[in-house]
Formats: structure tokens, sequence, C-alpha cells
């Protein structure tokens, strides 16, 4: 079996639940909710799953990251505490190269593809 971001997010989902129901509490007595949205939502937010302290409701949270996420401005309206994660399948590498920052001094590191620059269209992994 392929190691994909899908399986990665399955494999991880039980324990981190279980840390953050131990932790805080999830919904609907707790105090922090669980999100996680269909591939057609998250492309507008930019994280694969969440677990957020809001008053928000569950449609006016995500206006409010799909507006922030497709704004020039780093300011949001709400305060927010929260986990927001997204999952990544990493390449072990061997050997240093010319990517290889300094810092990394061990030997097997890691590598995966970040995609960091700012998206000005709707959808955060459309291109």
């Amino acid at each position: 079996m392929a190691v994909t971001e899908t399986v990665l997010e399955m494999h991880f989902h039980r324990p981190l639940m279980d840390l953050i129901r131990e932790t805080f509490g999830v919904e609907p007595t707790g105090q922090m909710n669980f999100y996680k949205w269909s591939p057609q939502k998250e492309c507008f937010v930019g994280f694969d799953q969440a677990y957020v302290k809001t008053n928000l409701t569950d449609d006016q949270f995500f206006d409010m990251l799909k507006t922030s996420a497709a704004s020039t401005s780093y300011k949001l309206d709400d305060l927010l505490f929260g986990y927001f994660l997204q999952f990544k399948v990493v390449q072990v590498k061997g050997n240093r190269s010319i990517y290889t920052p300094p810092a990394v001094t061990n030997s097997p590191h890691y590598r995966s593809k970040l995609d960091t620059k700012k998206n000005e269209k709707l959808s955060r992994h459309l291109r």
C-alpha cells in the first residue's frame, strides 16, 4: 500500500482525537470542535483537519477562513485557539544536495514539497 496524505490522516486521526479529547474535550460538551471539510471546501482554506475553539457557527468559521485565505491582509476579526493540520508525505534523503539547508546536519534527513506562495485565486490549491 502506498502512503498518501489520506493514509496519514486516517492513521493519526484516532490518537490525535484521543489526545485533544483528553486535554480539552471535543464537541458537543468539550471546548474544541473538529473540522474536516470535503475536498471541494478544503481547497479554499488550505488545511486538512482542525481542532478549534470558537463561538462561530460552522458556516461562519468556514467563511471567515475562506475570506482570510483569499485576502492580502493577515488580520482576522476573531481570535481563534486551535490546531490546524496539513498532512504531507515526506521523502527520505540520504545525501546532502544543493537544496539541503546548512542547518540540516543529520543523515538521513527528510523533505516534503510545500507550496508557500500566496495563491491570488479563490482556491488555495488550484493553480
